[in-house]
């Protein structure tokens, strides 16, 4: 087999009670898959763990905001400048950090009504990688060590103007692997490397709804009413994870400005990093009511030269308990045998890796080849493949 160019992940998490990703409502999120309800976790929330899992380093994930314009504003008005001049600095750096194909003049910028500072706040996320912050830094300690004048003012926002804040200079590794959207700017869109499906159950899900009272603690008034009623939701399940990597994309987008040492310790790392956070990092919603905590009790790892495959198909068929009641020895079996036929009906023939954690799935008294009981010698496993 040739390198490969494609990492596709398979996991399965058993996940006691909980409410980790919520709906309008309150409720756990659903989705009918099979003409029967499942849960589900959403891709975004998905991402968002995994980027803020503590595993992955602050200084290579990127910022997602609408308040880069704030900041620079109360800089500058703490410094001394006049507020128009610093309104005017703010709305030219969310214009050059994607928010406007042109940054805006003074005049444009009195027109706008920016008369709190709410009114400041990009009218859409912007993605702001860890570089493009130190490039802002640098250029507002020079604006800061110079006059406060409306002349000092304009020299700096001619200066974005001309030199511009988004660079494709080294990508941080977010944005390597999830992308980054500028609309107004195109040429500094990146085409996320990995891609991460919403996580469902094997099987048919209920949400259900607890009823719950505090004390009245003080008791002033000698009263037996608690002090708080309320309904919370949940549900429980054995949920279907899918993500996968375009590896030779992750490369690329990781390239400009680093040597090819430089770009494989990244994607290794990247790699390790989602490999863990998938199996470790879940949505932290209502995590203080029901403490979710579970990792990963199955995980495959393919390594192939063609398409990433996602199995939920396996679960077309809701699972069902055997006469013993588990769920997760079946929804492993039910991942297992979709695999094997799936790779076998479309002559997949890279390298397959496994991760059992799970005891009544293991088979003998020693992981078959290719199976691995160990978590860090799994992550290692498939880290040396990616890098064949």
């Amino acid at each position: 087999m040739s390198a490969p160019t494609t990492l596709s992940l398979h996991l399965l998490l058993a996940v006691p009670p909980h409410n980790m990703n919520r709906d309008e409502d309150g409720r756990p999120k659903t989705v009918v898959f099979g003409e029967v309800l499942r849960g589900r976790i959403s891709s975004q929330a998905r991402k968002r763990a995994l980027r803020f899992f503590a595993d992955f380093p602050e200084g290579l994930r990127a910022v997602r905001t609408r308040e880069l314009g704030i900041r620079v504003c109360r800089r500058l008005v703490e410094a001394g400048f006049a507020g128009e001049l610093a309104k005017w600095a703010a709305l030219a750096v969310s214009a050059a950090a994607g928010e406007s194909d042109r940054i805006p003049a003074f005049d444009d910028a009195k027109k706008r009504k920016v008369q709190r500072e709410q009114d400041l706040r990009s009218p859409q996320g912007l993605v702001v990688s860890r570089r493009e912050l130190r490039g802002l830094e640098e250029k507002l300690e020079r604006l800061l060590a110079g006059q406060k004048d409306a002349k000092a003012v304009e020299a700096w926002v001619e200066d974005l103007k001309k030199n511009g804040l988004l660079t494709r200079d080294e990508v941080d590794l977010d944005i390597a692997l999830f992308g980054r959207m500028v609309a107004a700017r195109p040429e500094f869109n990146v085409e996320a490397a990995a891609s991460v499906a919403h996580a469902i159950t094997t099987h048919a899900f209920a949400v259900e709804a607890d009823y719950f009272s505090a004390g009245e603690e003080l008791n002033v008034l000698g009263e037996t009413g608690a002090a708080i009623t309320a309904y919370a939701f949940f549900g429980t399940g054995v949920y279907y994870q899918h993500a996968s990597v375009h590896l030779r994309l992750l490369r690329d987008n990781l390239r400009n400005g680093r040597t090819a040492e430089e770009v494989e310790e990244l994607v290794e790392q990247g790699i390790r990093l989602l490999l863990r956070g998938l199996a470790f990092a879940l949505p932290g919603g209502r995590r203080g009511a029901f403490a979710h905590h579970t990792p990963a009790i199955f995980a495959l790892a393919d390594l192939d030269d063609g398409p990433a495959v996602n199995l939920a198909t396996a679960f077309l068929e809701p699972v069902r308990a055997g006469e013993d009641g588990d769920l997760a020895t079946a929804s492993i079996e039910r991942l297992r045998s979709f695999h094997t036929v799936l790779r076998t009906s479309y002559g997949f023939d890279g390298t397959t890796l496994a991760f059992t954690a799970w005891p009544p799935a293991r088979r003998g008294n020693e992981p078959p080849a290719g199976e691995f009981w160990n978590w860090p010698a799994f992550e290692d496993a498939v880290a040396a493949a990616v890098r064949s």
